[in-house]
């Protein structure tokens, strides 16, 4: 749930930010705006939600990077008294485990081949390709 900024300046997201725009951060200074979402509100997972139902059928490898590194905004807004509360730790946590499910939710098409494998097959044709020019390539001997 890091690396959001791009997102969450817009208008429609701004609100699920960890520190939107004014929020008061713990050291005393106003936020100029959130690099993450904000673990505390519902509308966060919503948003995930909807990106991987739009986006998670177009792949069908089983890994997925959800990308919940980099979350220095966490315990610094929105979620400071339940980070005081419960730990920053387990605040992360317990949110990473709610996207677990999220992406566990999503339909995997088995009848798609991996990613992986689509691009070892299309090695493979390279590699096979090769092969045919080397044989039907005219001999370069001198007549």
């Amino acid at each position: 749930f890091g690396h959001m900024a791009r997102w969450l300046k817009h208008k429609p997201y701004t609100s699920l930010g960890e520190t939107p725009p004014g929020c008061i951060l713990t050291d005393g200074s106003k936020a100029h705006g959130s690099d993450c979402l904000s673990p505390m509100d519902p509308g966060s997972l919503a948003l995930l939600d909807d990106v991987f139902s739009q986006l998670l059928p177009h792949f069908a490898s089983r890994n997925f990077n959800v990308g919940c590194d980099e979350t220095f905004d966490v315990g610094q807004g929105r979620s400071r008294e339940a980070c005081a509360r419960l730990g920053r730790g387990r605040v992360y946590l317990d949110f990473l485990l709610k996207v677990h499910d999220l992406v566990r939710r999503q339909p995997v098409d088995d009848a798609k081949p991996h990613r992986t494998a689509r691009r070892a097959s299309c090695r493979r044709l390279r590699r096979q390709n090769a092969r045919a020019e080397a044989v039907e390539a005219p001999s370069r001997e001198p007549v």
